[in-house]
C-alpha cells in the first residue's frame, strides 16, 4: 500500500489548500481581473437577479457588457469577440 501524501491537492469531495492554489494559478494565467463598484445594497439584488436567471454574477456582467457594446458600438463588439 502506497504511503499517504502529507498535503494532497485533491481529496475527493474536498476543496483543499492545494486545489485552491492550483485554481488561483490557472485563473491568473488565463483571465484578467476587473473590479466594479456598486452602491450599497445593490450587490445583494444583483446576486438575486443572477440566481433567478440561473447564472453567475460574473456571467451577468459579461453578458450585459457585450450586449451594451453590440447595441451601441458594433466595431468594439466585433473586436472583443473576434479570435484575432
Amino acid at each position: 500500500m502506497p504511503p499517504k501524501k502529507e498535503n494532497p491537492k485533491y481529496v475527493k469531495g474536498k476543496y483543499t489548500e492545494g486545489t485552491k492554489e492550483s485554481v488561483k494559478k490557472y485563473n491568473a494565467a488565463h483571465y484578467d481581473r476587473v473590479e466594479i463598484r456598486v452602491q450599497k445594497g445593490q450587490l445583494a439584488r444583483l446576486k438575486e437577479i443572477a440566481n433567478n436567471h440561473k447564472t453567475s454574477l460574473n456571467n451577468l456582467y459579461n453578458t450585459a457588457l457585450l450586449k451594451y457594446l453590440y447595441e451601441t458600438d458594433p466595431d468594439s463588439f466585433k473586436y472583443l469577440t473576434s479570435d484575432e
